[in-house]
């Protein structure tokens, strides 16, 4: 029979400065896989999501969104003298377009006939095009496509929208939005 004996010893604490080793040692083998990772990351599909937003502030942080995208072209159709005037106020309509065109982001709009005098405001700022449908396009949503993103946004009493991050679908807005444009006139 075999017989075993342990002695205890006092535990010694590992010195701190071997953390570093440790740490270095992680580095370089994430360096290592660095390349490898970035390869993949280049294959993978273009990233979708939408996300609903609500109230005003909820609507602010939308069209900030869309004025940091990066878009070249702020494409609109929708709304009306309720949108306008009642839910946000014209102010912060004009607070808008002055940003956008800070941002040097040009602008082609489809409006119903009674915001023509917003419209008209609007035709006389830079990077800013307005063309108008009949009243009867009148809208309580306006449908906004820039870059890769296509917000719909409904002006109610709680107003909320949707903003969707797709090339797809932002094409596909898109496409709506040129058979409005060549019918509505200035």
């Amino acid at each position: 029979m075999l017989c075993v004996a342990f002695r205890s010893y006092p535990a010694i604490p590992t010195d701190p400065e071997n953390f570093y080793d440790f740490i270095d040692d992680k580095r370089k083998r994430f360096e290592q896989i660095l390349p490898e990772l970035k390869q993949k990351q280049s294959f993978a599909k273009e990233i979708t999501k939408a996300t609903i937003y609500k109230g005003k502030r909820g609507i602010n942080e939308i069209y900030a969104v869309l004025l940091n995208s990066g878009g070249r072209e702020y494409n609109t159709y929708g709304g009306g003298k309720r949108v306008t005037f009642d839910v946000m106020g014209e102010h912060w309509w004009k607070n808008l377009h002055a940003k956008r065109i800070a941002k040097k982001i040009r602008s082609r709009q489809v409006f119903d006939e009674t915001i023509r005098k917003f419209g008209a405001w609007l035709n006389k700022r830079q990077l800013s095009q307005v063309r108008f449908l009949s009243q009867d396009f009148e809208q309580l949503t306006e449908t906004v496509m820039i870059g890769e993103y296509v917000a719909i946004v409904m002006f109610t009493e709680n107003p909320y929208g949707v903003l969707i991050k797709d090339k797809t679908v932002a094409e596909s807005y898109r496409k709506n939005f040129e058979v409005l444009w060549r019918k509505a006139k200035l």
